[in-house]
């Protein structure tokens, strides 16, 4: 009996003594970037958690319109590649930039070299409908390329426009300044999958790394055609976009390129039917310039109308938009103006019409 009173005692104190509750932080959500706009995430399709930065026009008329720009990032390549155009276009257009799948603090979810060029597509979906936005001008640089071609095959209503950045339609090993090594493909991907399941490889990689001391200078050949600087390319801005490649893991690295390595998106090509600009720097060593010219020539072929435009950068290589972004952001606000947004008039104006209709 006076352990019970005693235990019925205790069961009194949480009554007597409010204690303090202690409320799980709520993750926060949003934080400002450097260039004035929020990085935010969404859970994608499958789960995932996918990062992405918006800017909304400050001007208000512009804000109206909700014109959008989407810019992808090519193979392990972080947003800040695009930092030049966001601050040239984010006063009069609404801009995305995205966080590829498995990097950069985004989850790589349920993705395989199977899905992973589609799933990345349908995050950008996810995306847009998370912001309301019906139709965007799809940027893609690289490997985003592809991922371009893919969310305008399944989605072609929700693209005001193309632009292709040193971008291939297919394996890239075809279009490789070192056209040999498409020959080694069955073994590349054969080292890529072992790469995918031993998670030990990003130690021995940042071991290789560190042992390197021209690393840097082997990556600005790789991404420029040259160790000189041949436009405004800002050094330390390449160095920044060097380390991100560095943190970039291994496992997604390996799984994003043999997803490329698999993908074949020409036959997409005839049927687009937005306007395109395709950019390509006559330097370029990883996707020729030459692949740029072929994919214009695929989607104009044989068509009264012609979609798309070949701007060729002489002394650029793989990265346009940084090593000469003055040109770049002048091309495409040409290219915006003159061919994009007549374009996106004309479809909004269709849209109004047919709903009158209904009416």
């Amino acid at each position: 009996m006076e352990k019970e009173k005693k235990m019925g005692f205790l069961n009194q104190i949480p009554k007597i003594i409010k204690f303090p509750e202690f409320k799980k932080k709520k993750e926060e959500k949003e934080e400002k970037t450097s260039l004035g706009g929020k990085l935010t995430w969404i859970r994608s399709f499958d789960g995932a958690k996918i990062y992405y930065a918006y800017y909304i026009p400050k001007n208000q008329f512009q804000r109206k319109k909700k014109r959008a720009i989407v810019f992808g990032s090519g193979w392990l390549a972080f947003p800040m590649i695009w930092r030049r155009q966001v601050e040239a276009f984010k006063n009069d257009y609404y801009i995305i930039t995205i966080r590829n799948r498995g990097c950069f603090g985004s989850e790589l979810g349920k993705s395989t070299a199977k899905t992973y060029i589609e799933d990345s597509a349908e995050d950008l979906k996810c995306i847009l409908d998370e912001r309301k936005i019906k139709k965007a001008v799809i940027v893609g640089h690289s490997m985003w390329g592809l991922i371009a071609l893919q969310f305008y095959k399944k989605y072609p209503q929700r693209v005001a426009g193309l632009v292709l950045v040193s971008a291939p339609d297919a394996n890239p090993l075809d279009y490789f300044f070192f056209k040999k090594l498409s020959k080694y493909q069955f073994l590349l991907t054969w080292i890529l999958k072992i790469i995918e399941k031993i998670p030990i490889i990003d130690i021995l990689r940042n071991m290789l790394i560190s042992r390197i001391r021209d690393f840097n200078y082997f990556i600005q050949v790789a991404l420029t055609g040259t160790l000189i600087n041949q436009g405004y390319l800002d050094e330390e801005e390449l160095n920044q976009i060097i380390m991100k490649i560095k943190e970039a893991p291994t496992k997604v690295g390996a799984m994003s390129l043999r997803a490329m390595l698999d993908m074949d998106l020409s036959e997409i090509l005839p049927h687009i039917s937005v306007p395109t600009l395709v950019v390509a720097g006559k330097a370029d060593p990883i996707v020729l310039w030459t692949s740029s010219k072929r994919i214009v020539e695929d989607i104009n072929f044989d068509r009264e109308e012609k979609y798309a435009e070949l701007f060729l950068m002489p002394k650029c290589g793989h990265i346009a938009m940084m090593e000469h972004p003055s040109k770049f952001n002048q091309k495409f606000q040409e290219f915006l103006e003159k061919r994009v947004i007549p374009y996106w008039d004309k479809k909004r104006k269709e849209t109004t019409e047919k709903k009158e209709e209904i009416k």
